[in-house]
């Protein structure tokens, strides 16, 4: 089951992005998301053993001109994603990041599953 386990988890990863991009761009005024969502990026690597893997999505502030750069995500962007964020801001935090966790957990499960089912069927059990 490897090769579906790990082709699962990165299907969580990409539906993951796509998520947490659309839900940021529809909970977060338009002149804020039209920056921030078009960062949001995934990452899957080795984790601590052989077999593990790693995986990470949410915004990349060092994309499109990095953190000071013409057109870059501002790192005080994070801040309207953060739940624990407090005052200073112009709007409250969208909490689209603890959606976007949820979600990725949930279909991980799912894809796991799906992964388990196809392998044992090809196995003829």
């Amino acid at each position: 089951m490897p090769g579906k386990a790990r082709q699962a988890f990165q299907q969580t990863l990409i539906r993951t992005k796509k998520s947490y991009a659309d839900d940021a761009k529809k909970s977060m005024p338009k002149s804020v998301a039209k920056r921030y969502t078009p960062t949001i990026d995934y990452t899957i690597s080795k984790g601590e053993t052989p077999d593990a893997l790693e995986g990470e999505v949410g915004p990349n502030i060092e994309r499109y001109g990095g953190k000071s750069g013409k057109g870059g995500l501002l790192p005080s962007f994070g801040f309207l994603d953060d739940p624990d964020a407090a005052g200073g801001i112009r709007t409250a935090p969208s909490r689209a990041r603890q959606r976007a966790e949820k979600f990725a957990a949930d279909e991980l499960v799912k894809g796991i599953e799906i992964a388990a089912e196809q392998s044992m069927k090809a196995r003829g059990l």
